[in-house]
């Protein structure tokens, strides 16, 4: 394999990936802009599952727990 070959197929790897990154970006910029005024509108239904998703804990243990804390001091 000679220079010429070497960097042609180098070259053409990074072009390649390249584009497709731009165009990946593109319609992952478009579909997320595209809903977010739906998640907006329906929020009240969408809080449940990510107030489960981001607290993953039982406030009420925690609060015992903080309680028997208290308690012992």
């Amino acid at each position: 394999m000679n220079e010429n070959n070497k960097y042609f197929y180098a070259n053409r790897w990074y072009t390649f990936s390249y584009t497709f990154h731009e165009i990946f970006s593109i319609f992952f910029f478009v579909f997320m802009f595209n809903f977010i005024p739906l998640i907006m509108a329906f929020k009240h239904t969408i809080k449940p599952i990510w107030l489960t998703l981001l607290i993953p804990i039982n406030p009420k243990r925690s609060l015992e727990k903080k309680v028997a804390k208290c308690k012992l001091v």
